[in-house]
C-alpha cells in the first residue's frame, strides 16, 4: 500500500522497495482487490459516510479510504450523493448482515442487521451494535424515524438555524440537529435554531420535550450500549453529541439538564 492509497502487487514492486517507498508492506499471499483496502491520507474524515455530508471523506476509516482511492473526488473535493451511491455498494461500508435474508427492520428480530440494505445500512452506521450483535427493540425504534427505512419526512433544525424534512433520525443526529415528533415538517415548525437537547432520549421514538425520570432510566437501562439515543455526552464543541458509548458521561448529562428542553422546535 503506497502513502496516496494506492495498492501494488508484490510482483511488481517488492516487499523492500514497498518500504523504500514509504509503503506498507501487506504481507505474502495478499492481493490488491483480494480485500486489502489501502489507507487514503484524506481519511477518516469527520462526516457519516451514507449521508451527502459536504464536507471530505467521511468518518469510517475503512468505508472512507475504499471509496477515495476509487473516486479520489470523496476526498479531496466532496464526499456527495455519488460517494453515497459508491459507499452502499461497499463491503467495506455497508455490513454484511444488512441483507434480504436478515429478519425484519420494524421490529427487535433477534438476528444481527435486518432485511432492508439501505434502512439497515444508515441504523448500523449510527449503532453498530444493531449489525454486530442484534436488531433489538432500539434498533427497531431508530428505524421507525428513518428516511430511508419509510419514515415521513419530519422537520430537522440543525445548529445553523435551518430546517430540513429530508434527514430523518440518522441524518439529523449525525449533523447534530434536533429532530421534531415525526411528521411535523419544516412548514409546521415555528421555533428553529435553538440549542439541542440530546438528553431527551425517551421516551421513544421523540422524547417529550422535557429531561427528566424517563430520561435518567433509560440512560440506566442503555449502559454500556454503542452509541444510541442516549449517548448525549460529551459536548463535542461542534453541534454534535457523545463519545460511542453510553457510560456516566451521559447520567451526569442527563441529571445537569433536568427540566425542560431550552429552544425546541414546536
Amino acid at each position: 500500500c503506497l502513502p496516496e492509497g494506492f495498492c501494488i502487487q508484490a510482483n511488481e514492486l517488492g516487499g523492500a522497495d514497498c518500504t523504500a517507498t514509504e509503503g506498507v508492506y501487506q504481507g505474502d499471499d495478499t492481493f490488491c482487490g483480494g480485500g486489502v483496502i489501502c489507507p487514503n491520507p484524506g481519511c477518516p474524515g469527520e462526516g457519516p459516510c451514507l449521508f451527502a455530508n459536504g464536507t471530505r471523506g467521511c468518518q469510517n476509516p475503512e468505508c472512507c479510504s475504499d471509496i477515495c482511492n476509487l473516486d479520489p473526488f470523496c476526498c479531496d473535493t466532496e464526499w456527495d450523493e455519488q460517494c453515497v451511491e459508491e459507499a452502499l455498494n461497499s463491503p467495506a461500508c455497508v455490513s454484511s448482515a444488512c441483507n434480504a435474508n436478515a429478519g425484519p427492520c420494524g421490529a427487535g428480530n433477534g438476528t444481527p442487521g435486518c432485511d432492508e440494505p439501505l434502512c439497515c445500512a444508515q441504523l448500523c452506521e449510527f449503532d453498530p451494535f444493531c449489525c454486530d450483535t442484534e436488531w433489538d427493540g432500539l434498533c427497531a425504534s431508530g428505524a421507525a424515524r428513518t428516511l430511508a427505512c419509510g419514515a415521513p419526512p419530519t422537520a430537522c433544525c440543525l445548529p445553523d438555524g435551518t430546517c430540513t424534512d429530508n434527514l430523518g433520525f440518522i441524518g439529523c443526529n449525525a449533523f447534530g440537529g434536533a429532530l421534531s415528533p415525526m411528521g411535523v415538517v419544516c412548514a409546521e415548525v415555528t421555533t428553529c435554531g435553538g440549542p439541542p437537547c440530546p438528553w431527551d432520549c425517551a421516551p421513544l421514538p421523540d422524547g417529550n420535550g422535557q429531561v427528566n425520570i424517563d430520561d435518567l432510566v433509560a440512560v440506566i437501562n442503555s449502559f454500556g450500549a454503542l452509541g444510541g439515543p442516549c449517548d448525549s455526552a460529551p459536548d463535542n464543541g461542534d453541534g454534535t453529541f457523545g463519545n460511542g458509548t453510553i457510560n456516566i458521561d451521559d447520567l451526569v448529562a442527563v441529571i445537569n439538564n433536568f427540566g425542560p428542553c431550552p429552544g425546541q422546535p414546536l
